[in-house]
């Protein structure tokens, strides 16, 4: 089950991780707060414990409409999860 969750998780990492850069550069923090916390629940669910806590304070802060504290903390999040996304593929054998 595990193995199918991460499989799961991998097919939508990449355009995840677009559209959250894509509602970041617009500034559209109500669509940027849906995706970060559905990246701190399916990390939270895998265990990855690290990037379910950034994506929570992402996922806060966005909806207070702070936008300085997203673009500050922005490079933190995404690279941790495509570090994550990364140690996922090997893990599965991508």
């Amino acid at each position: 089950m595990y193995d199918e969750t991460v499989q799961d998780f991998l097919v939508e990492a990449d355009g995840k991780l677009s559209d959250i850069e894509k509602f970041k550069n617009a500034q559209d923090m109500p669509n940027y707060a849906i995706l970060v916390h559905s990246l701190k629940s399916d990390s939270k669910y895998l265990g990855m414990m690290d990037l379910a806590d950034i994506a929570y304070k992402h996922e806060m802060a966005s909806k207070e409409n702070n936008v300085d504290f997203v673009n500050s903390n922005y490079d933190e999040l995404m690279k941790l999860a495509k570090e994550k996304v990364e140690m996922l593929k090997k893990y599965i054998g991508n």
